[in-house]
């Protein structure tokens, strides 16, 4: 299962990835990017242990100068000519003049499980629901076929049920997160 973009047209997309979280985003930015007018506010909001990990910068540059997208970037460790905000991800959710509009709105969170963990409860703290955030789940998959049960999450398989459940699915499938 992939992420539903159809089924978030008319919403603002708020992309949260650290480090190699912003993989599995990527397609979902190009997509919103490229079928600009189907949505509303696109923000991303995107760091890295130190400015040399970053990732797709070629691309980061193209969507902080895109019409109508909002790129934020951290890092945590600022080496040579950084001049960007240093801090974890969610710390970019506080900078002055940064908005995250909670109605209306989709949060795509990406990232390891201490960023992860972090990020959601500073968007719960602004307001978000856990319908409104999804992710990936990661699992190691052996068959791909819901059979070995390698990938098992509850009564879930991550290979033929997600790998992108919402945050409310995650719950009730009893994740620890």
């Amino acid at each position: 299962r992939q992420f539903p973009m159809r089924e978030y047209v008319g919403k603002n997309l708020i992309f949260v990835a650290g480090g190699i979280g912003l993989i599995p985003l990527r397609s979902c930015i190009v997509y919103a990017r490229d079928r600009r007018s189907d949505y509303g506010r696109i923000q991303i909001f995107y760091g890295a242990r130190t400015p040399r990990d970053l990732l797709y910068v070629p691309d980061l540059r193209r969507w902080e100068s895109a019409a109508g997208i909002e790129c934020h970037l951290a890092v945590d460790h600022p080496e040579g000519d950084w001049k960007g905000h240093v801090g974890v991800v969610g710390s970019l959710f506080k900078k002055p003049g940064v908005e995250l509009p909670v109605e209306n709105s989709i949060v795509f969170v990406c990232g390891p499980p201490v960023m992860f963990r972090f990020v959601l409860k500073d968007l719960k703290a602004l307001g978000f629901d856990d319908r409104q955030m999804v992710s990936t789940m990661e699992r190691y998959m052996k068959c791909g076929l819901g059979k070995c049960g390698h990938c098992c999450i509850g009564v879930a398989y991550v290979c033929t049920d997600g790998p992108v459940f919402t945050l409310e699915q995650i719950r009730r499938l009893g994740e620890e997160i």
